[in-house]
């Protein structure tokens, strides 16, 4: 029974939980991913996808491709998780500028 115990999914319920669980994994990652961490009906762990990979300072993400994810494993709740290869957490501060057609 402690076996199973330990192989059973962890419960992500709160943000410094999420960030423990993939703090090494996303640390490790020398470009921008985007991943949706997929959750049953009591916050246990069903799989962790990545639904987008950018470069070192850019990323793009298409809700379609986050839903997708969820709905393919039939999760009750997401939690979205993106790293910043640099280990600055400052959210970048980005002006478009409209371009001519």
């Amino acid at each position: 029974m402690e076996q199973e115990r330990r192989e059973e999914s962890p419960v992500l319920d709160n943000p410094p939980t999420v960030v423990n669980f993939l703090r090494e994994t996303n640390r490790l990652k020398n470009v921008e991913s985007f991943q949706a961490v997929l959750l049953n009906t009591r916050k246990k762990l069903l799989r962790v996808e990545e639904v987008s990979h950018g470069l070192l300072d850019t990323l793009l993400v298409h809700p379609r491709e986050v839903f997708r994810a969820a709905i393919t494993a039939n999760a009750a709740a997401i939690v979205l998780v993106h790293n910043h290869p640099s280990g600055d957490p400052t959210p970048a501060r980005r002006i478009s500028k409209p371009r001519a057609i």
